[in-house]
């Protein structure tokens, strides 16, 4: 699970257990001024990455995942007047 406050930008992955529960929490990193708008295993390698946008610019970004560790970003572009979820 991804979850990010809305007042500082931090964003954090639960890395969950097999009966449900939080097992641990990654630091990864400030998103202030950016949306995370949806996670998948965009890239094919089975873990979740994350899109984040920029509300403001419309910019995209791709974030490629590894084990709880951001490897790539990847710019999707710009979708100005549009946003995620």
């Amino acid at each position: 699970m991804v979850w990010q406050n809305n007042s500082s930008g931090e964003v954090y992955e639960w890395k969950m257990a097999t009966c449900g529960t939080r097992a641990a929490s990654v630091d990864l990193g400030n998103l202030k001024g950016w949306s995370v708008e949806g996670t998948g295993s965009y890239s094919g390698n089975g873990a979740s990455d994350i899109v984040c946008g920029n509300q403001q610019t419309g910019a995209e970004y791709l974030w490629t995942m590894s084990n709880g560790t951001h490897t790539a970003s990847t710019s999707l572009g710009t979708i100005a007047g549009w946003s995620g979820p």
